[in-house]
């Protein structure tokens, strides 16, 4: 039973640059608002009090990225193989790219525009499913994500150590 689970996931070898592709896209965005904040946190608050709130940023970032991660992996078991699993890097970066470009471009319009945000997110939701969906008969689309995800791999090594890091300082915080 847990053999046929299994072997409806993708390798790890397919896994490790979709995952790439959601950790850089997620912390991009994350260290982007912090330094964004960070001049005004300078005025009334300390570098000691600072850093544990980075901590905290890093592994709620790495916790969410394992859950889109997740997520996809869930959905290429529910799906036929031939929909997600045997082109998963270039249909899950580009399935990653378009779900967490949508929550991005979901948030810096709700603040932009307010309510009248919704038609937007959708049609960005709508292009990641359409370039997901078109990676498989257009081969320069699934080039391109394959190359992208391949070069954003460096980040993982780099990422992961971070939020494991980041994990331990929450823990030891709320510990004391």
């Amino acid at each position: 039973m847990l053999n046929k689970i299994l072997d409806r996931l993708p390798k790890l070898q397919q896994i490790t640059p979709v995952y790439a592709v959601i950790a850089f896209m997620s912390f991009a965005w994350m260290i982007l608002v912090f330094v964004w904040k960070l001049p005004s946190w300078l005025y009334f608050q300390k570098i000691n009090e600072i850093l544990p709130i980075l901590a905290y940023l890093f592994m709620q970032i790495f916790l969410d990225s394992l859950l889109y991660l997740g997520i996809l992996l869930v959905v290429c078991m529910i799906l036929p193989a031939r929909l997600l699993r045997d082109d998963f890097i270039p249909r899950g970066a580009w399935a990653a790219f378009g779900a967490i470009g949508t929550y991005i471009a979901y948030v810096n319009l709700l603040f932009i525009w307010g309510d009248s945000v919704t038609q937007w997110t959708l049609a960005a939701m709508l292009i990641g499913i359409a370039l997901a969906i078109s990676s498989a008969y257009v081969k320069w689309l699934a080039k391109v994500a394959v190359e992208a995800s391949d070069r954003l791999v460096i980040f993982v090594y780099i990422l992961i150590p971070v939020s494991l890091v980041s994990i331990l300082t929450v823990i030891i915080r709320n510990i004391n």
